[in-house]
C-alpha cells in the first residue's frame, strides 16, 4: 500500500469515527451531518487529501483563503460570507 493510500485510509477511519460520534452522543440529524461531510470534502479538496493529523493554523488559514476563491456550485458566484462561515464552523 502506498503512503498516500495509507493516509487516505487513516483519514476515512477518522471520519467514520466522527460520524458515529455525531449520530450517537451529539444526536445530530442526517441533514446536518451531510453538511459537515460536504465541508470536510471541501477541506480535502483544498489540502489534496493530506493527513488530518497534520492540521495546523497554517492549513486552517489556507482553507479559509481557498473558500474565498471558491465558487458556489449552483450560481457560479463566489461563496458568500455566510456560506464560508458555515463551512468553517
Amino acid at each position: 500500500m502506498t503512503k498516500q493510500a495509507e493516509i487516505r485510509q487513516r483519514n476515512e477511519e477518522i471520519k467514520r469515527e466522527y460520524w458515529r460520534y455525531l449520530r450517537g452522543p451529539r444526536q445530530m440529524g442526517e441533514k446536518s451531518i451531510r453538511a459537515i461531510e460536504q465541508a470536510i470534502g471541501r477541506y480535502d479538496d483544498c489540502t489534496r487529501h493530506e493527513d488530518y493529523r497534520m492540521f495546523s493554523d497554517k492549513r486552517a488559514e489556507a482553507f479559509k483563503k481557498y473558500l474565498e476563491t471558491h465558487e458556489n456550485t449552483r450560481s457560479g458566484a463566489p461563496l458568500g460570507l455566510k456560506s464560508r462561515y458555515y463551512v468553517l464552523r
